[in-house]
């Protein structure tokens, strides 16, 4: 934290990024569907949401038609921060407990994503299953290294007494 590294993360359409971080998880992208939309301004509630027949209706996505209005937030990514971009195909078939409880219980990204696809198979599979998932770590700050001192016989050819093929194909080139 605060060494100025950045994540973007970006959507269109339904597919979710969410973040576990200290055990909670949260939604860190908006469903642009016509059904969120409804929530969103109060019409009908989450719990009619997930029933409604035109729940899978999309208000943006790609390859439809021209310009796409797509949605970018920066956050800042922790230490042991989780995250899990999935399309509707899992988070229409598990539960958000279900899937928090697997992201903490299963160390090794590729093997949580395995199993939560294989899960949501399992639990009715309607739709497509797509589930990535990307642990933060710690990333150690660059550190410049100094030139190296041309006179200094570490930093020195073995071969000091041959002609350097590059310089000499510049040389040629010239």
């Amino acid at each position: 934290g605060g060494d100025g590294q950045v994540l973007a993360v970006a959507n269109v359409g339904d597919s979710r990024t969410y973040l576990l971080r200290n055990g909670q998880l949260s939604l860190l992208t908006r469903d642009h569907s016509w059904v969120q939309e409804m929530v969103r301004a109060g019409q009908i509630t989450r719990e009619q949401a997930e029933i409604h027949p035109k729940r899978s209706t999309l208000t943006r996505a790609l390859g439809i038609g021209g310009a796409v209005q797509v949605d970018v937030d920066i956050i800042e990514p922790k230490p042991g921060d989780r995250y899990l971009l999935c399309s509707d195909g899992l988070w229409d078939e598990l539960t958000l407990t279900q899937i928090r409880n697997l992201l903490e219980t299963v160390t090794d990204p590729d093997d949580a994503a395995a199993r939560l696809v294989g899960d949501a198979l399992v639990a009715g599979g309607r739709d497509n299953v797509t589930v990535v998932v990307v642990d933060a770590e710690e990333v150690p700050s660059l550190v410049a290294l100094p030139d190296p001192d041309p006179d200094d016989a570490r930093t020195k050819g073995e071969d000091e007494g041959q002609e350097d093929p590059l310089r000499a194909a510049e040389e040629e080139a010239s």
